[in-house]
């Protein structure tokens, strides 16, 4: 019975590592672009080069999206850049 205990336990641990792992080279492979957006922080832009954004306290200017197999922005928006766009 311990030898069966551990067996389990170690399939388990096995499983657990594997599944960490394509995740994590899913997620590394994954695309990204950053965009203007609206007030709402919906992309409406995609930035050439860097953003022009004033970096003041106001509302987002540009945030990075995941980006789809089609190149479009999908999920919520990272690495939010504030203020007014010049």
């Amino acid at each position: 019975m311990k030898k069966l205990k551990i067996s389990i336990t170690m399939a388990a641990f096995v499983v657990g590592a594997i599944g960490t792992s394509a995740f994590t080279a899913m997620e590394m492979n994954q695309s990204t672009a950053e965009y203007y957006v609206d007030a709402s922080g919906n992309p409406i832009e995609l930035v050439s080069g860097a953003s022009d954004c004033d970096q003041s306290d106001s509302d987002s200017c540009s945030a990075t999206f995941n980006l789809d197999e089609d190149n479009q922005p999908v999920g919520q928006g990272f690495n939010i850049v504030t203020g007014e766009r010049l």
